[in-house]
């Protein structure tokens, strides 16, 4: 019964152990990398923009023009600077304009192809400035 209890008990150290190490690798992201993106496209004044993000700020604003003005910054956080520029360069920002309407959308890569790697540590903050009647 005592070693029932034992090894109980060196299970349950060892799976914390294992678990504290997982965080440990994620909290020494001290490298961080930024990437600038910068795109305008031309757009009728009663357009319609969407834009689809996961993680990070958006801010949007309205001028007299007929043309969106897309800034976009990759911020990319790891160990290295190298992980952080190889993680930034996974995250894609897709512009596409079908007729009256603007889609932008931030891509990830699928998770099941970089399964054996930990989650990517990268947000996308957006500034547009978008024509004043569109929605």
């Amino acid at each position: 019964m005592k070693s029932y209890k034992t090894a109980k008990w060196v299970a349950i150290l060892a799976g914390l152990f294992f678990l504290m190490g997982f965080y440990a690798v994620e909290a020494t992201a001290k490298e961080t990398y930024e990437e600038k993106f910068e795109k305008t496209v031309s757009l009728a004044n009663d357009g319609k923009v969407t834009l689809e993000n996961i993680t990070g700020s958006i801010d949007i604003k309205s001028w007299n023009k007929r043309e969106v003005k897309i800034d976009a910054l990759k911020i990319s956080r790891a160990s290295t600077l190298d992980k952080a520029k190889e993680n930034a360069g996974l995250v894609k920002i897709e512009v596409e304009k079908e007729g009256n309407t603007l889609r932008i959308k931030t891509e990830y890569p699928d998770r099941g192809k970089i399964w054996r790697r930990r989650s990517l540590n990268v947000s996308v903050k957006y500034s547009l400035m978008i024509p004043a009647k569109a929605s």
